[in-house]
């Protein structure tokens, strides 16, 4: 039989029967709204893309962005940076209340975050990223309540932008760290869970997912953030994050 190949991912996602729109409507526009059962609910679809997107590769002639095992090379580099700032005003001696808040926080959050990614490891990264390779393993990217649906047993996507090479984890992280950060407070165990019971994956994909929601991504991210001078945020509104990011740092999953 002859092997069929599509000019663009755009015309092989649509043969696997995924309808691409141009909005989809979530009815629960205030974040504060969505419930576990939401949550769920969008994993269980995100497997379901998942699933219907593997091997895409080998019928695709469209180029296919890669970002496999990239997020935690830039979560190492982002670290490092931070520790350094925590290090220089150490060295220099607090000047402001900003500065303080490092100070007093910050080597013990950084250390966290270091333990993190030695548990990612610890946990079998690099086997997720062969398993992904094997299995040419695909990501939606933006996970979202207002990128995909399903409507009448259809699968819906607005934005196909973001699709790449990827670990399966790394859309369940995606999603339920966004929802996290936003301050929402769930069951983030039963659904990582829940997410690896609909991919087939074992305990310690789930772990990953885990320690990945774990990292200090708000701190580092405020810190790298001041050392760049970013003269339109004063010093009180970088106070402001920097003491919500340790807060959420605080809440482990």
């Amino acid at each position: 039989m002859q092997q069929i190949f599509y000019r663009s991912l755009r015309e092989y996602i649509e043969t696997q029967g995924i309808e691409i729109v141009e909005c989809i409507d979530f009815h629960k526009k205030n974040i504060e709204k969505i419930n576990e059962k939401d949550v769920e609910r969008q994993l269980k679809l995100l497997s379901s893309f998942h699933f219907k997107m593997k091997k895409c590769d080998e019928y695709v002639l469209e180029r296919i962005g890669n970002e496999t095992g990239k997020l935690l090379e830039v979560f190492k580099m982002e670290l490092n940076s931070a520790k350094q700032v925590v290090k220089d005003i150490e060295n220099n001696a607090p000047k402001s209340d900003f500065q303080n808040i490092i100070i007093k926080s910050g080597n013990e959050i950084i250390d966290f975050g270091e333990k993190c990614i030695q548990n990612i490891y610890f946990n079998g990264y690099i086997d997720t990223i062969v398993r992904s390779m094997d299995q040419v393993e695909f990501c939606l990217g933006d996970t979202f309540f207002d990128n995909l649906n399903e409507k009448d047993g259809i699968l819906q996507i607005k934005n196909i932008k973001k699709i790449s090479y990827n670990t399966v984890e790394m859309d369940a992280f995606n999603l339920l760290s966004k929802l996290k950060r936003k301050g929402l407070n769930m069951n983030w165990k039963n659904l990582i869970e829940s997410f690896c019971s609909f991919e087939n994956l074992n305990w310690k994909s789930g772990e990953i997912v885990r320690w990945l929601m774990n990292y200090p991504y708000d701190f580092v991210k405020y810190c790298n953030r001041y050392k760049k001078k970013n003269k339109k945020w004063s010093d009180e509104k970088f106070q402001k994050k920097l003491i919500s990011a340790i807060e959420q740092a605080e809440n482990l999953v």
